[in-house]
């Protein structure tokens, strides 16, 4: 294909004839120096260079690089060092600040000022800003496990690695949490804080298994002759693990309000999610089955007929064990005060 310019101009048109844009379509009508704008307007252009070096691409500036080397793209409004868009959509400027959907001079590094809560399509998405809160979203397309890596040697893939395995779990991979330089003196959990023991099981290799860390349950007299359930899947992970857990059965203010220190009694209890046989490690090795129809207590505090856990169901009068579910009843065969309480903790 012959490049034929409008005019001959210079030794540079032998060069032309070898610049295309593709191999079909070639560039047309470029024009330099001293034609000026004369040319520019006699000829439809879509590449312009003046002499002053100034060069624009497309008749509406889709394209525009000044003499000074700034750039833009898609604008008719005064040259920055870069613009894109003519609402300055991206902007970098002379000492490298990199601007996105920010349409003032306030910005510095790499700075995005979009409107929170737009839709991100899968990808790396930042908004927020100047309205909203910032954020950055790292969102797959209906799988995967997206990650944020940090690493001090060029050579290694990641030192630590922070990746959602499954949707509401998020793990750190490849480091431990460290808070010794945290600039508070405590890690708050307001949710279930679940931990990892070591298991060994004949010969087999070592493995894991979750340990959670403890439940508190306290019923005043407006339970009188009433049970209330322990969430069963409260119960079952702290106490029906390998190690089962310890039990913690008390009462306070069993005659004066001035007792608040519990009058109490401490034992192990074993619990197996799938039958539901439990086996309190007591003064008297109580055990029975959870959901069997029948009432069995497991462990009286201070045999004081005050506070009971049981695997029944009270409401007045005793309804038995229908279904599987573990309780703490206010009794009133002992110490029988308005303000008496009973206190049921569970320990991992």
């Amino acid at each position: 294909m012959k490049f034929n310019p409008p005019f001959k101009l210079n030794r540079f048109s032998k060069f032309l004839e070898r610049l295309y844009l593709s191999e079909t379509v070639l560039v047309t009508g470029l024009f330099l120096g001293g034609l000026g704008s004369a040319i520019a307007q006699a000829i439809d252009s879509p590449l312009y260079i003046d002499e002053k070096g100034n060069v624009t691409i497309g008749n509406n500036r889709s394209v525009f690089i000044d003499e000074t080397g700034n750039l833009e793209i898609g604008t008719q409004i005064p040259a920055g060092n870069v613009k894109i868009g003519s609402n300055r959509a991206l902007v970098i400027d002379a000492k490298g600040n990199i601007g996105v959907g920010d349409n003032s001079k306030e910005f510095q590094g790499f700075q995005v000022k979009l409107p929170q809560g737009v839709k991100q399509t899968p990808g790396v998405g930042i908004s927020g800003g100047p309205t909203g809160n910032a954020s950055i979203e790292l969102r797959n397309n209906n799988s995967g496990t997206p990650f944020i890596d940090f690493s001090q040697k060029i050579d290694s893939d990641y030192d630590a690695r922070i990746r959602l395995i499954e949707p509401g779990k998020l793990a750190v991979e490849g480091a431990s949490v460290n808070m010794e330089n945290a600039t508070v003196d405590s890690l708050s959990v307001k949710k279930r804080l679940t931990m990892v023991g070591r298991l060994w099981v004949n010969m087999e290799a070592e493995t894991t298994y979750e340990i959670t860390d403890r439940f508190h349950l306290s019923l005043g007299s407006q339970f009188r002759n009433y049970t209330k359930t322990i969430p069963q899947d409260v119960f079952v992970a702290l106490c029906g693990d390998r190690d089962g857990c310890q039990v913690r059965l008390g009462m306070t203010q069993w005659d004066n309000t001035t007792q608040k220190a519990a009058a109490s009694k401490t034992f192990l209890l074993y619990y197996n999610e799938e039958t539901g046989h439990w086996r309190a490690d007591d003064d008297h090795y109580a055990q029975g089955t959870d959901g069997n129809k029948q009432t069995e207590h497991v462990m009286d505090a201070g045999n004081w007929h005050a506070c009971y856990l049981t695997d029944g169901v009270y409401e007045k009068t005793d309804l038995g064990d229908g279904s599987k579910g573990m309780q703490l009843l206010w009794s009133e065969g002992g110490y029988d005060k308005d303000f008496r309480t009973c206190e049921l903790t569970l320990i991992d």
